[in-house]
């Protein structure tokens, strides 16, 4: 797999006021851009060409983003989800080639810090020849976060309030990988919940559900921002960055001779 779409062009309102002024991909996490942690771990995982969505803020988010093999589609209205990923697709095909039949895309949040390995999610939507595939982790409450009922590495229900075909039931993380049929169904505005994957499964398609155990966080809120910055500490969120449980200081942060800082970034 080497083509894969950022999810980068949401108002970001549930993280005002940082949003009013910066979009929701380039807020900082510690060191760099959140969205960024996300294009890092797709280019070690073997996806090379992306295609970021942008409307609020795009100039600054392309500006925050920007680097070789990314590309952008820039919307002047939002198409929502499902025509966001339509209009990146097509984006991809003009700047990097048609996609073959056989070849697949990974879509992905850009306000969240994963980093599942996709050649075993790969390997599983390949097995049942699914038309697309949900990674999904298990919570202890998954009906808060709209529960997708999975059985057998299927997905059988979703945005049901309780389970009907005797699966369990998962969150969906934000991440999934799509074939070229799913892409082309697509409509061009609309919800890629709703108008793609809900269509899909009353017709009989397969979608694939799998199951990812690593930590996830989604930054979309003030206290989650501040929570996995704190997990980052704690040593509950592993990444390359040099930090104390005392807390972190940009380059350019200026703290008085003084001042003892705890637990803060």
């Amino acid at each position: 797999m080497t083509r894969g779409v950022l999810f980068a062009a949401g108002l970001g309102t549930r993280l005002r006021p940082m949003t009013d002024v910066l979009p929701k991909p380039a807020v900082p996490f510690f060191d760099r851009p959140l969205a960024t942690w996300s294009l890092e771990h797709l280019a070690r995982e073997g996806v090379s060409q992306v295609v970021a969505n942008t409307h609020h803020l795009a100039p600054e988010c392309e500006e925050a983003l920007r680097r070789p093999n990314l590309a952008f589609s820039r919307e002047a209205r939002i198409l929502g989800t499902a025509g966001g990923l339509r209009r990146a697709w097509e984006v991809s095909e003009s700047c990097f080639g048609r996609m073959d039949d056989d070849e697949l895309l990974v879509a992905w949040n850009g306000d969240i810090l994963f980093a599942p390995p996709l050649e075993p999610i790969v390997r599983a939507h390949r097995a049942i020849d699914a038309i697309a595939t949900m990674v999904l982790r298990e919570t202890s409450n998954p009906f808060v976060f709209g529960a997708i009922e999975h059985r057998d590495g299927c997905v059988v229900a979703m945005l049901q309030p309780t389970l009907l075909h005797g699966g369990q039931a998962a969150m969906f993380t934000g991440v999934h990988v799509f074939s070229r049929e799913a892409l082309v169904r697509l409509p061009k505005e609309g919800c890629v919940v709703r108008d793609g994957y809900v269509k899909w499964l009353a017709e009989g398609c397969k979608v694939g559900a799998s199951l990812s155990a690593k930590a996830w966080r989604d930054l979309g809120a003030p206290k989650a921002y501040l929570e996995a910055h704190l997990d980052v500490m704690d040593g509950r969120l592993d990444l390359p960055l040099d930090v104390t449980r005392e807390g972190w200081r940009s380059e350019g942060a200026l703290v008085h001779a003084d001042a003892r800082l705890s637990r803060c970034v």
